[in-house]
């Protein structure tokens, strides 16, 4: 099923409430109504019931307890068990009187070392048969074999029965990935939350549909997403905190995550497009600027780890220019950011500037509005040490779409034996020659890479305080690596592959300089998808490439994204498979002839 609608329209905007009148019509991958929906439904696809459409339709269940998640080793200040399941009247309803106040939150970067307690159970039952859970691809994953366990909250033992309840009717594959993930989670705790102070989830606060969701996603995404394990609770602690504002809506966007990890639906997309039908539903009465982005960002979690849908059809760019829209608004109106807006701003932000450098165009979320003092201090669970890099990488899209805007100037014959006045990565790799047979041969243009390439050789990151050295050690080659990727992507918009002998050998140094940053990061790959691209697309050795192999591998195996494993086969086969062949083979060109394949997010 095709056919991607990659916009969001925005009716009208209105002066006096403008983000509760805004009008969302975005289609996610494809055109579906909710009268095809509900026909499909009566035929029998697999995934779909009759009713899912309707919000108190027959298969919405009675919500149960929130407070569940501790089970899935949220610390115990996160959440609170002292409340007992019961049954109300609404599924969807949360009275106010319900909902914990909102306090402001403070950076605290001191670790608690009583955070984490939990009992070994001592009757225990056998193991579960393995199983596997196909995502991107079947030998990404292998599923351990969780063991029975019981946690202490509060006074109260938890036993594997409190998770998975009599009543529910879970299949047996949601049974052992909830119990796996369950086991793991409790096995490897993550480090301290900075915000401990978090409000308390109601107690009926997740329906039972949404259950198995919620759970598999606090479980799997947070952990296998951020650019390390540092960050899993932090990220936690956010999402819990917006998600108390409003349960029923966010619990929606994260349990379609979730279900989206335990292979809803099967082949079948029409599930997952129902979902992402709710949430966008949902998403046009959004008043709250923290909501609305937890919403678009889960959105394009989705586009991330769904892979049924075609790369053509990919709408991350469709949602990041409409997220960018709200913001712009809110900007323009003077109206202030919170801190956890910032937060969920900033992983935008950066999904907005890693499609920005692979097309060609300037960034659409503005720097002035997530990054700040703070930024200068911290590490981020996406961007790492590179957030105060970010303005330099904005100019260097913008640079590109500026220098790459008309239609690409292949160098002619004339130009083949070339030199440049250097052989290395000094001041002299790109001469005014180099400059002026470029496709705008203005001295503005001449003025702009000069001052980009000098910020990129002046930039240096700053070690964030209270970070072991491990986790800083990581984070610093990872800046390195997105610096030198950089420095090489600036090298291609002067010098196109195949341009000249020289600017090639002077590339593939580049490239060797980025391998060198990356190869020293300890199984810590996961946000670096984009300097493996730039380097990879650089390479011609069969143990280069085995080694650029190595890294798209343990990032796939790492990450588990559709986008990864599709900017790993966009390396292979159109960049390796056209340079083998003796064809045009810039990745620049290739990716506006095979768009969605490459993004490298």
């Amino acid at each position: 099923m095709r056919g991607v609608t990659n916009h969001i329209v925005a009716d009208r905007w209105d002066d006096v409430n403008p983000v509760a009148s805004f009008q969302v019509s975005l289609v996610c991958v494809v055109r579906v109504d909710i009268e095809s929906l509900s026909m499909k439904s009566r035929m029998g696809i697999p995934g779909i019931k009759p009713g899912d459409n309707e919000e108190d339709g027959p298969d919405r269940e009675e919500p149960v307890l929130g407070s569940r998640l501790y089970n899935l080793g949220i610390p115990p200040y996160l959440l609170s068990a002292k409340h007992a399941p019961k049954p109300v009247a609404s599924p969807m309803a949360v009275s106010p009187a319900q909902r914990s106040k909102i306090e402001p939150q403070t950076p605290a970067l001191i670790p608690d070392p009583q955070w984490y307690e939990k009992k070994h159970s001592t009757n225990r039952r056998p193991k579960r048969p393995r199983d596997q859970l196909v995502t991107s691809r079947e030998e990404d994953e292998h599923c351990s074999t969780p063991q029975s366990r019981a946690v202490e909250v509060d006074g109260m033992v938890i036993e594997d029965s409190d998770v998975f309840s009599a009543d529910m009717e879970y299949t047996e594959q949601q049974i052992t990935v909830i119990a796996r993930a369950r086991a793991n989670s409790m096995q490897l705790p993550s480090c301290p939350p900075l915000y401990p102070v978090v409000p308390d989830l109601p107690p009926d606060a997740i329906g039972r549909t949404d259950q198995p969701g919620v759970e598999i996603y606090f479980t799997r995404h947070p952990s296998e997403l951020v650019i390390s394990k540092e960050f899993v609770n932090e990220m936690n602690a956010n999402v819990l905190q917006v998600f108390n504002q409003d349960p029923a809506a966010v619990s929606e966007t994260l349990s379609a995550i979730g279900h989206t990890y335990l292979g809803e639906g099967g082949l079948s997309i029409v599930p997952m497009l129902d979902r992402k039908q709710r949430i966008l539903a949902r998403l046009r009465d959004r008043r709250d600027l923290e909501q609305m982005m937890i919403m678009l960002l889960g959105l394009c979690a989705l586009e991330l780890i769904d892979g049924r849908s075609e790369p053509a059809d990919n709408s991350l760019p469709a949602i990041i220019s409409n997220a960018a829209i709200i913001i712009k608004h809110q900007q323009d109106n003077g109206l202030s950011f919170s801190s956890v807006a910032k937060y969920f701003i900033r992983a935008l932000a950066r999904q907005d500037m890693m499609i920005s450098l692979t097309y060609a165009r300037h960034p659409l979320i503005p720097n002035s509005v997530w990054l700040s003092d703070d930024s200068y201090r911290i590490a981020d669970r996406f961007m790492g040490y590179t957030g105060t890099l970010m303005p330099i990488l904005a100019d260097l899209g913008a640079l590109a779409e500026e220098m790459r805007g008309g239609t690409p100037t292949p160098s002619d014959s004339s130009n083949a034996n070339r030199n440049c006045n250097g052989n290395h990565f000094g001041d002299e790799v790109w001469s005014e020659e180099a400059i002026m047979i470029t496709a705008n041969p203005t001295l503005a243009i001449y003025q702009k890479v000069l001052e980009i390439r000098q910020r990129l050789n002046q930039w240096r990151p700053v070690a964030a305080p209270n970070v072991s050295f491990q986790a800083s050690r990581n984070l610093l080659f990872h800046a390195h690596s997105h610096r030198a990727a950089a420095l090489l992507y600036l090298h291609r918009l002067l010098e196109p592959p195949g341009s000249s002998d020289a600017a090639d050998q002077v590339a593939r140094g580049m490239a060797h300089e980025v391998l060198m940053h990356l190869s020293a990061m300890t199984d810590q790959l996961k946000t670096s998808l984009w300097p493996v691209l730039i380097a990879g697309t650089e390479l011609t050795e069969d143990g280069d490439r085995n080694i650029v192999m190595g890294m798209f591998d343990e990032i796939v195996r790492q990450r588990k994204t559709v986008t990864s494993r599709r900017t790993r086969e966009f390396c292979v086969q159109r960049v390796w498979a056209a340079r083998d062949a003796g064809l045009a083979w810039n990745w620049m060109d290739l990716v506006e002839l095979y768009p969605g394949e490459c993004l490298p997010i």
